[in-house]
């Protein structure tokens, strides 16, 4: 993904903007943590001013992630805004695929839901408890609280 610096030097000062539809194996995007569903919709805004290129942006996608809680896989909306200034005085294209890499990774959740209200899994039997009750104690008794529990009966 390349913008011509050349193209943003004729009109200094005033944003070009720039669409691009990419794949994730064009951005070589590993599959292990999040799958992207669709294509990463990016669309650039570049302003070039005294050597320098503004780069505003907004970038968009779907991805199949792995819930933090039950360990369902559930697809996820992902969109984010990014802006970044680059020296261009001497460059003739401004490469990218690297920034829009980057700014990916950023938007992804770091612990990931299936919806807000997710149950998880039984620490005890390891059910799903979204899908099923089980009959294990949600009361978890700390041994080492114990001597307290005597003094306060």
């Amino acid at each position: 993904m390349l913008i011509s610096i050349q193209q943003l030097k004729k009109t200094p000062a005033q944003p070009v903007t720039f669409a691009f539809t990419v794949s994730a194996e064009a951005l070589d995007l590993p599959e292990e943590d999040a799958q992207p569903v669709e294509t990463v919709d990016v669309v650039l805004r570049a302003t070039y001013h005294n050597g320098v290129v503004l780069l505003q942006g907004e970038m968009r996608t779907t991805v199949i992630l792995e819930c933090s809680r039950c360990l369902n896989r559930c697809a996820a909306p992902l969109e984010t805004g990014f802006e970044e200034q680059v020296p261009a005085e001497d460059m003739l294209t401004l490469e990218v695929s690297d920034m829009i890499r980057e700014h990916y990774f950023a938007m992804l959740p770091a612990k990931p839901l299936c919806h807000p209200s997710c149950r998880g899994l039984c620490a005890q039997c390891g059910v799903n408890r979204n899908e099923e009750q089980c009959d294990c104690q949600t009361a978890h008794e700390d041994h080492r609280l114990s001597v307290l529990s005597k003094l306060l009966s």
